[in-house]
């Protein structure tokens, strides 16, 4: 295959950025963790370059600062925050060269440099654990790459499995499928809602995966399908698609790993940031919150799934690498999204005033929590919190505790991508 301008401009990329890490390593062990932060972000330079997304940059750049509110002793970090830069940078360009060659250069860099700075840091606990599940993580992913991972062939018929509540995560999916479809491929999506009886017959040759991120890691329902009821996918390609109000931490990697542990060749990935949804954090001026929602999507993320969209049905490769590393955040996710907790935690309550006996709720709840009493509802059971009680109640009279009051509801952008109550079983439309 002849090598074009572009594919120079990366190679030289790649090459700049490894000298600039390569000597920074040798000023490394005199650093203050005050400057970590500096040269990260001259890392970031780079990816911005290669990805124009700011989501994957404000990703990026989100690792140094949720590891120190973890371990506020510098000392304790040692040379696990560079070796974080070192895999993070040269993994992320090397993917972008969709070069099975280049990626494994970056791995086997990060892993021999990342254990000669061993030998020269006294690391305490927290550092000691952060270096090994950094050095795990890549070994895992190198062989992975070794095993070939970004080999398939270009597929002609997607599934895609769509799990949105909001409508946000419907949107951003929509822009993935108009350009799917425009560069040949047949795209079927499969509208995750009701998962007790969410069975989806796969006939694709690849698979999608679209959610919202819940708790740093997909809602706990999706959760559950993808470990329960998922069939085998047998090597098939795969891709993530998922939004969120904020940085997405492990939401990524936790997906990347149940679909793999199917069977699924995952390639790559994409996200991008879309308004809150929680009637909690727009309590106050409306006039603000819309300002803020007007700000997403950002038109450069929508770009950058479009591409990825391209390149992934063209058998390129395509979107971001996974080379977001596992943080404690995760964990709390965990702990506060799922089954068991959500029935004690989130409660959900009507305000007798407001409420019409439309019974909306009880049509559109996901895992049938509502029953009506005397004609009202009233909730029971495990909630998947998707919102949609609260968000699109007609007369506002829902309540969740601690995660919502009686304020401003939720009005979607794109009401088009949510389920309809009467019919949250069948696919809304995604024709152009």
């Amino acid at each position: 295959m002849k090598k074009t301008n572009t594919d120079y401009a990366r190679r030289m990329i790649l090459i700049i950025t490894v000298a600039y890490l390569l000597g920074l390593s040798v000023l490394a062990e005199r650093l203050s963790f005050g400057l970590v932060f500096i040269i990260w972000m001259g890392a970031m330079i780079p990816i911005i370059l290669l990805y124009r997304s700011w989501s994957a940059v404000l990703e990026m750049s989100m690792l140094p600062i949720i590891w120190l509110f973890v371990s506020p002793l510098e000392s304790q970090l040692g040379p696990s925050w560079y070796l974080l830069l070192v895999s993070t940078v040269t993994l992320s360009i090397s993917h972008r060269m969709n070069s099975r060659r280049a990626t494994i250069f970056s791995l086997w860099f990060s892993l021999g440099l990342g254990l000669l700075l061993t030998y020269n840091y006294q690391t305490g606990i927290v550092g000691s654990i952060l270096l090994a599940i950094i050095l795990l993580w890549l070994a895992f992913y190198s062989l992975k790459i070794i095993r070939g991972t970004y080999a398939y062939k270009p597929p002609k018929m997607i599934d895609l499995i769509l799990c949105s509540f909001s409508g946000n995560t419907g949107h951003y999916a929509h822009a993935f499928i108009e350009s799917a479809r425009e560069n040949g491929a047949e795209v079927i999506v499969h509208r995750f809602h009701y998962y007790k009886d969410f069975d989806p017959v796969l006939k694709g040759d690849a698979l999608v995966l679209a959610f919202p991120v819940s708790g740093w890691k997909p809602p706990w329902p999706l959760t559950e399908f993808l470990i329960k009821k998922l069939k085998k996918g047998d090597g098939k390609p795969a891709f993530l698609l998922y939004t969120a109000a904020g940085g997405p931490e492990n939401a990524g990697i936790i997906a990347w790993i149940l679909l793999t542990l199917k069977g699924y060749k995952v390639i790559g990935r994409a996200w991008s940031i879309y308004p809150l949804n929680i009637p909690t954090f727009r309590l106050g001026p409306k006039k603000l919150w819309q300002f803020i929602d007007s700000l997403t999507p950002l038109k450069s993320d929508i770009e950058f799934v479009q591409q990825a969209a391209q390149e992934f049905v063209s058998g390129g490769g395509g979107g971001l690498p996974f080379v977001m590393w596992p943080t404690p955040l995760v964990l709390i996710g965990f702990l506060l999204d799922n089954k068991w907790i959500n029935a004690i935690l989130y409660r959900t309550y009507v305000w007798r005033k407001r409420c019409t006996t439309c019974n909306f709720c009880l049509r559109y709840c996901p895992v049938n929590r509502f029953v009506s009493i005397n004609g009202r509802p009233k909730a029971k059971g495990t909630c998947s919190l998707c919102f949609g009680c609260v968000n699109h109640c007609p007369k506002n009279s829902m309540q969740m505790r601690f995660l919502s009051e009686y304020g401003q509801p939720y009005k979607s952008r794109w009401p088009q991508f949510i389920i309809k109550p009467e019919a949250k079983r069948e696919p809304p439309s995604f024709s152009a």
